[in-house]
């Protein structure tokens, strides 16, 4: 069995690893707060790879709106269904808990900006981060 290779020279910036590997939250544009809702299962990943929990760290990548176009626009045609049915956000539904969030309210289109990146927690006991999507 042939063991790939980590990609080389990859910068961070420029996307996730593999398709499926990004996170999705909501930032305000005035104010820079980030929304991103909290999941109990947040608290079994930070504490097994021993990360600060209230030590979120949110890395933006470049490209913004060609990667939101290919990671949001599958979504588009039905923006009630996904408001409807996100109401409460879910785990792992990153795309479509941002989407619902801010279409959920038509004043935040205008105040508020979906971005697309790594998401992860600052390490507990040692330097760095631990980037648990993108």
């Amino acid at each position: 069995m042939k063991i790939p290779q980590k990609q080389q020279g990859k910068d961070w910036k420029d996307g996730g690893w593999s398709e499926g590997d990004f996170h999705v939250w909501v930032t305000n544009d005035q104010t820079g707060e980030i929304i991103d809702p909290y999941f109990k299962e947040h608290e079994g990943l930070c504490a097994v790879n021993r990360l600060d929990i209230n030590q979120p760290v949110y890395r933006p990548w470049r490209n913004q709106s060609k990667l939101l176009e290919e990671r949001l626009g599958k979504y588009m045609p039905h923006i009630p269904e996904v408001v409807q049915h996100f109401a409460v956000p879910k785990y792992r539904c990153c795309v479509q808990n941002a989407l619902a969030w801010i279409r959920a309210k038509p004043e935040r289109q205008e105040t508020h900006s979906i971005v697309i990146g790594s998401m992860g927690w600052k390490n507990k006991y040692e330097p760095g981060y631990w980037f648990e999507w993108g």
